[in-house]
């Protein structure tokens, strides 16, 4: 799958065993994986050029992001936390804390994010990673999730 991701998009990242692919489309320019009890995904969706000039572009991109490509959920606008790091794989990144929850269910959990341009490609990357898991303890698999996410390499 690692090879696949890189021959075909141009980037890679370490999927650990038991994770399933829910979506690889170039068309959405979106790969997601997930793994249940407790549900985890990860989404990497990209676009090409520099998408985000400031606070006010990221966050709308982000806060719409749910919407467009999962349909059924979105970000609760009252625990968005979007912030700029420079500590994603060395590269100045917006990265966003917050909740999820579902439009149609009751039911949410934590969420994070991160949003970056990369010059050499001339792309834009969003990566997204949420838990589903009610009733415990969600750090654990929230910081597993992350640790994905910065396994994330573009082939430069």
């Amino acid at each position: 799958m690692e090879n696949h991701l890189l021959n075909d998009y141009g980037w890679t990242l370490k999927i650990p065993w038991g994770y399933e692919v829910i979506v690889d489309s170039s068309e959405q320019q979106l790969f997601w994986i997930g793994r249940e009890m407790p549900f985890r995904w990860l989404a990497v969706h990209w676009r090409d050029g520099a998408i985000v000039e400031n606070y006010d572009s990221a966050k709308e991109f982000i806060m719409g992001f749910p919407l467009e490509y999962f349909k059924n959920i979105q970000y609760s606008a009252e625990y968005f936390k979007l912030f700029t790091t420079n500590k994603f794989n060395q590269r100045l990144a917006w990265k966003v804390n917050g909740l999820w929850e579902s439009i149609d269910d009751t039911q949410g959990g934590p969420f994070l994010a991160y949003l970056f341009y990369d010059g050499i490609t001339d792309k834009t990357y969003y990566i997204h990673a949420m838990v589903f898991h009610p009733g415990s303890n969600k750090v654990i698999h929230l910081q597993q999730l992350d640790l994905i996410a910065r396994s994330f390499t573009v082939d430069n």
